[in-house]
């Protein structure tokens, strides 16, 4: 992991530069000490994250951030309880050295018409803040991908945007 992330273009991709938080993040400082992580809420705070991009497929994912849930889940959330998919982005994050991840699945309160339309419009300067994306690939048919062992690949890759939001 580290060759991957020493071999980036840093000049290019803006180093250590951190970028605004967007509206929720999970934080993933917990993860190595007991196997938890938390949404929070940052305002106004700058720092490095990483996002995932995966698809859902037909099926929803089976943790999802609700207005039922969302206390909670600024509180805990077991990491042994989410969806290899999401298990996955959580531990090659930390191995990464990042203290927070992105995903829409948990950043974004689902049921929630107006916090998913604000989100939604954020989803480019979401993306483009993030230090890195990690994308799941192929496409699948459900969040949980460990039914598909040897066909699934996590790929790190920068997201370098220039200011218009071109690569």
């Amino acid at each position: 992991m580290q060759e991957c992330a020493g071999s980036l273009n840093e000049s290019l991709c803006g180093g250590d530069i951190e970028s605004p938080l967007p509206t929720r993040v999970v934080d993933l400082v917990q993860y190595p000490i007991n196997g938890t992580v938390r949404l929070i809420q940052p305002r106004d705070a700058v720092s490095q994250y990483v996002c995932l991009s995966h698809c859902w497929g037909e099926s929803r994912c089976s943790m999802l951030t609700t207005q039922a849930t969302l206390q909670q889940d600024l509180q805990n959330i077991q990491v042994a309880e989410l969806p290899k998919t999401l298990r996955d982005a959580v531990a090659v994050s930390v191995r990464l050295g990042f203290r927070y991840l992105w995903m829409d699945s948990l950043c974004i309160v689902q049921d929630n018409q107006s916090d998913w339309k604000h989100e939604a419009a954020q989803m480019v300067s979401v993306y483009s803040g993030g230090k890195y994306l990690l994308f799941i690939q192929p496409p699948c048919t459900a969040c949980d991908l460990s039914a598909r062992p040897g066909r699934v690949k996590v790929v790190v890759l920068s997201l370098c945007l220039t200011a218009n939001g071109s690569a």
